[in-house]
């Protein structure tokens, strides 16, 4: 019922760190002992379509989509296997890929500027537009590094225009009463 609502809704259910397939409907929890703090940004008055951004991107890259299930499943046993449980954190730049990036930073000049200001984070892990945007995020390797990440740039983030928060991944999802 859950990704009938929506392909997000498994994940928040679920909660934790997860391996997403599919449209994102298809989860596998991994287990992490990483308390990460995550900094986001947000422009409040700047938004996306989701659906044009799903658009453009089948539109552009319709032909590397991967149909074969071999090489699907190929991929998938890769990330199962080399994911983050096998990432050492201390002092690592890691990179994270989101494909709807291709089209949306590009075209949006909010998501570039965020994405810039949260490369130059000194104790920035990696950093990534989220979703199909605007919000774009930063991993530090725990909320107290995030936390004083934020104090040290608020003026900096809120005089080009943008909101920005901390907060911590949770193992568990919502729960429901």
């Amino acid at each position: 019922m859950a990704s009938r609502l929506g392909s997000d809704i498994p994940f928040f259910i679920n909660g934790g760190i997860q391996l997403c397939f599919g449209r994102g409907e298809i989860l596998e929890k991994l287990e992490s002992n990483f308390e990460y703090g995550v900094l986001l940004l947000k422009n409040p008055n700047v938004s996306v379509s989701t659906a044009d951004t799903y658009k453009k991107y089948s539109n552009r890259f319709c032909d590397r989509y991967l149909s074969n299930k071999e090489m699907i499943d190929k991929i998938r046993k890769n990330l199962r296997e080399n994911g983050l449980k096998k990432l050492n954190f201390n002092n690592q730049n890691i990179t994270l890929k989101n494909d709807l990036q291709l089209v949306v930073e590009n075209e949006n000049a909010s998501v570039k500027q965020a994405l810039y200001l949260l490369s130059n984070l000194k104790n920035c892990l990696t950093f990534s537009m989220s979703g199909s945007g605007p919000t774009c995020f930063a991993l530090f390797k725990d909320f107290e590094t995030a936390k004083n990440e934020l104090k040290e740039n608020y003026k900096l983030f809120k005089d080009n225009g943008y909101d920005s928060w901390v907060c911590t991944l949770l193992e568990k999802g919502i729960t429901f009463i």
